[in-house]
This record gives C-alpha cells, structure tokens and sequence, in this order.
C-alpha cells in the first residue's frame, strides 16, 4: 500500500521521532511503501492551484495522505503561504487532490509572545478538520486551544499521545534508584522577543543560562546550539543528526544521562517516552498543559511562575535525593504509558476501519 506522509523532515530531532514512529503504528496493519512530501515544498508553493498540483501529483496511486506527527496546526509566521497558515490544505485542496487525509497526533504551536490566528488560517483550518478522514491531536492541551481558536465539532477531533512518546522499548532504559548525571534539552526560537516570552524578560533568561551552563545540552534543532555545551558538534548534527534516517541513533545519546531538563515539547515527551525522570520548564504552553494533564504537576516549573529558577533548582535537587519524588514518577509514567497505549491501538483501529471500508 502506498501512503504518502505529509511533514517537517530533517530539521527537528523530535518531528523526525514523531514521524517514524507515526510510520510504526500504521505499519502494525499494512505493508506500505511511503512516500515523502516535505511541509516546506508545500510552503514554498505560491499559488493554491500549484499546491493541489504538487499533493495530487505527490498522492499518485496512494491509499491516502497521512500528516504528521509534529506542531503543524500554526497560523503565526505562516501567513504568506498559499492557504494562509502551516498546513496546506483548505475545503477546496482536499476536494480536488481526491485522497483521503488522515492526521495522526499533530499539535497545536502558540508560543508566547507571537500574535495569533488570522480570519483566514481559522477558515481553513475548520475547512480542513470538517473535510478529512480523520483528524487527531496529541494529548499536550492541542485540542482546546484548537477548540479557543476555530468552532468545529469536538467529536471530529480526537485526541491521541504525540507518536514521540510511543515505540522507545528500544532505548532499554532500566528505572534507577538514584539521579546522577543529568543533561538539558533547551529550546530556541529564532527571534529574540520570542526568547525573551519564552523567559519572561532579557534578565530572566540570562539567570537562566547563568544556572545551567555547565549542564550538557541534547540540542533538537540547530537552533539549540546557541548556549550549553552541546553533546556533538553542530556540524555533525546538522550533516548527520538531523536527518531522519539518524534519527534513532542520535537517541543513543539520551542513555548517557539519569534525568535531563526539558524545555521543548518533544524534549518532555520523548524523554517520558524512553523512561528517562525529568523537571519540565515550561516556556510554552503545551509543556505545561502535557504536565498539568498527564499527571506531571509535580515536575513542571512555569516561566511565568514567581522565583522560577529557584524552583527548577529545588525540583532538581528533590529528583536527586528524595527517592520517593522519584519513584513517583515512575508511578506516573507506567501508568500513563498503558493510557496511551490504548488510545493509539484505538485510533490505528479507526484507521484500520477506514481502509476496510475504501
């Protein structure tokens, strides 16, 4: 069977482990031969009657289009695309390309500080949640910001762990009895103003890169080899890590540390994933709502909280020596790990369906 798989390729550690193992699961119910289209091709494409072109041409012969994972639901910064925000389809696109479209755990992208959604990206959004196959998102709040943002039919959407966190058995990472070393996987944007809401204010993120600085840093973009101490150097990361087809055998790297800080959403899920304890900073919301909505409170420090950096280093230090902190995690993680679990096998099982009946 012939999928085409719609998604950002080559640029992102953590999209590259959503999109394999996004592959992993509809794999467990058909042979396919994928196909590859990149979401930028798809950017880069002026006209919306190019775009229909490009997917059609693309969908030839496939069964039908999967999109995803990753935070493709974006409208900020994606306003001179064809369709007017990240995701190249509108009521028409789906109507003439003629293949079903299926989204597999995508995530909604707010960073602080960034304006929000135009008239335009809120249409076509709407269009494109009423008009595919199936439509999920991944269980990191996406869905009642998407639900803040467009009027659709909440039973149409549902929701599904991000893929990052599922099929990382493979790391055979063991529970430990006690923290030792630990990593940091920062998050960067390429604007400042959205550093600096990220951290609350130019001073903020200074004490904060101040703190961690002898920390080695998991970099997920070449983005993140702007301070830390990076665990390979950027040229290797970005003639080799960064490409998809490495993508597991960067995550070999992860085994060297206890614990690690996460920043990025995918730094949070796919450690979780692994079994690896961590303390969560939240400088965007969906770290915080994964958090708040999977039984991680307790591990989470917001940016926007009172004398944050004193409580990442006292939330540190309590996963380094209070056992029971420890085990709790733990706790939560297998206990979520069998939840997520069963939502996938149900969502791959909607699919499952699907292609009977095509």
């Amino acid at each position: 069977m012939r999928i085409l798989h719609l998604g950002v390729y080559n640029r992102n550690v953590g999209d590259n482990v959503a999109l394999l193992n996004a592959r992993k699961s509809i794999e467990r119910i058909a042979d396919v031969e994928w196909v590859t289209l990149d979401m930028a091709d798809c950017w880069n494409t002026v006209s919306i009657d190019s775009l229909v072109h490009l997917i059609k041409n693309k969908a030839r012969k496939c069964k039908f289009i999967l999109v995803g994972g990753g935070g493709l639901i974006e409208g900020p910064g994606y306003s001179y695309t064809a369709t007017g925000y990240k995701l190249p389809f509108t009521k028409h696109i789906l109507k003439e390309i003629e293949v079903p479209v299926i989204f597999y755990g995508v995530g909604f992208n707010e960073f602080r500080g960034r304006e929000e959604f135009n008239e335009t990206a809120t249409k076509h959004l709407k269009e494109t949640i009423d008009n595919c196959l199936l439509f999920s998102v991944r269980n990191d709040g996406s869905k009642e910001k998407l639900l803040s943002y467009v009027n659709a039919d909440p039973d149409k959407i549902k929701t599904i762990p991000d893929p990052g966190l599922l099929y990382l058995e493979s790391l055979k990472i063991g529970q430990k009895i006690r923290i030792g070393s630990m990593a940091i996987q920062p998050a960067w944007n390429g604007k400042a103003v959205l550093n600096e809401n990220r951290f609350g204010d130019s001073i903020s993120l200074t004490n904060f890169k101040n703190f961690f600085a002898d920390y080695p840093s998991i970099p997920h973009t070449l983005k993140d080899f702007k301070h830390f101490k990076p665990i390979v150097s950027e040229s290797d990361f970005r003639e080799e890590y960064q490409k998809l087809h490495n993508t597991y055998k960067f995550l070999e790297y992860y085994k060297k540390y206890d614990s690690v800080v996460s920043l990025r959403g995918h730094g949070q899920l796919i450690t979780i994933g692994a079994n690896i304890p961590g303390i969560y900073l939240s400088t965007q919301d969906k770290v915080r709502d994964f958090s708040y909505n999977n039984g991680f409170r307790a591990y989470n420090v917001d940016v926007r909280d009172e004398n944050w950096i004193s409580k990442v280093e006292y939330k540190i230090s309590k996963l380094k020596t209070d056992y029971q902190y420890l085990e709790e995690w733990y706790d939560i993680r297998d206990r979520g790990m069998r939840k997520w679990t069963e939502m996938n096998n149900d969502f791959i099982e909607l699919i499952e369906n699907e292609l009977y009946n095509m």
